[in-house]
């Protein structure tokens, strides 16, 4: 797996402290606007093998808590801008803002119409309701407003997209200033490492 393919959730992490000191700890990560993914990152980068798993009930999180803080922390995060972030990022930001925002518009706007448009629209508004149905057992308890989770998709899509062109985040009252120097290498040198 490439650095750049390496997933994590912060939420609950677990991490091998030798892997983590040998790449610098979490000073590594101190300029990441998503420190959970850019360990996963830096770690595969050194060597080590990353996986996300589910949890089973081991634990319990709160990601937030409500939807203003929601709103204001997940597309910082979301964006995933680290130093691994390049060019190649752009056209997958762009392929999620383009299935993630027209399809409700799109079908509305051709439910008349019977066609190659209207079918793909449909088709990728109904496989958010897959996610919903998926992942609702993720939660303890869910609210009635996550089944409408689907009417953020524009908001959600442009916020997204604003985040990720935005430079400066704050996150935990702590500014963060997305700057290629930002994320340039330290004199800790990594020492590539085969995972099991």
């Amino acid at each position: 797996m490439t650095p750049e393919r390496a997933e994590a959730s912060g939420q609950c992490q677990l991490l091998e402290s030798g892997a983590l000191s040998e790449i610098g700890g979490f000073s590594r990560v101190r300029a990441s606007t998503c420190e959970d993914v850019s360990l996963a990152r830096e770690l595969t980068a050194a060597g080590y093998a990353v996986g996300l798993f589910e949890g089973g009930g081991a634990a319990t999180t709160r990601m937030y808590e409500g939807v203003g803080e929601a709103w204001r922390g997940m597309p910082r995060s979301l964006a995933l801008r680290d130093r691994f972030w390049t060019w190649r990022d752009w056209p997958r930001l762009v392929g999620a803002l383009l299935t993630q925002a027209p399809p409700l518009p799109l079908s509305l706007l051709t439910s008349r119409r019977p066609g190659a448009l209207r079918s793909v629209n449909l088709a990728l508004l109904v496989m958010p309701l897959g996610v919903l149905l998926g992942t609702r057992r993720a939660y303890a308890s869910i609210r009635w407003t996550y089944w409408l989770s689907l009417l953020a998709d524009i908001p959600a899509a442009l916020t997204l997209t604003a985040s990720a062109l935005r430079r400066k985040h704050t996150w935990r009252g702590r500014r963060l200033v997305i700057d290629r120097r930002s994320f340039r290498l330290g004199p800790h040198r990594l020492s590539p490492r085969l995972g099991d």
